[in-house]
């Protein structure tokens, strides 16, 4: 008989074990897995609310710094025992038309030279920069975030890029001196999309989370 050995502690279900002897019980076992998934995470939030949350009452809180679930494990079409990561969220970017940086602006100068750019020319540059970069999908959910030290990126978290995209996005950093990275950990969207990380090309600015 195909078994499933559930061990619990005040930090949720800690671990998973599986055992199973013959082919039939290996399938048996599958089954299980996929049937109780649901249920496991929902055992495990449960038990994570109620020991967390007593402790988030008294400090009046309800934040979770890096909170970590159950997940599903499929290897290759073969369901394996649920298991156990920390979502990572990075920083929301505020507006792109709330104070882009001088670096921006100026950047988009040279891109555009035969804009008017006497009134208003932060707020055209965000207009233009959306509107006549042909990488345009590639802006979505975006905006800046403040390293810290003063700098700001350009973030953008998008679903989905394609090569001709990025190739596009780097020959334009290429022809005003910016440069950029792709991330893992995004703000809106943890799990389903990406962080695009824009900058000067220059020391002093670094890529933030």
């Amino acid at each position: 008989m195909a078994n499933l050995l559930i061990q619990l502690s005040k930090n949720g279900v800690d671990k998973v074990r599986a055992g199973a002897s013959t082919i039939a019980e290996s399938i048996e076992l599958g089954q299980l897995i996929e049937a109780s998934a649901v249920g496991l995470r929902l055992l495990d939030q449960s038990i994570v609310e109620h020991f967390e949350g007593k402790a988030a009452a008294d400090a009046e809180t309800a934040v979770v710094d890096e909170p970590s679930v159950l997940v599903k494990t499929d290897i290759d079409g073969l369901l394996d025992v649920p298991r156990r990561i920390k979502v990572q969220v990075g920083t929301l970017p505020r507006d792109p038309y709330d104070a882009p940086p001088a670096w921006f602006v100026e950047g988009c100068k040279n891109l555009f030279p035969k804009e008017d750019w006497v009134n208003n020319a932060e707020e055209t540059a965000v207009s233009l920069f959306y509107s006549g970069c042909s990488f345009s999908s590639l802006l979505d959910h975006w905006g800046w975030v403040n390293t810290g030290d003063g700098n700001d990126l350009l973030i953008s978290e998008p679903y989905r890029v394609d090569k001709d995209d990025l190739k596009k996005l780097g020959d334009l950093c290429d022809r005003v001196g910016w440069t950029f990275s792709i991330q893992g950990v995004s703000g809106h969207y943890p799990s389903a999309t990406f962080r695009i990380v824009i900058s000067p090309r220059a020391k002093g600015y670094c890529h933030v989370w």
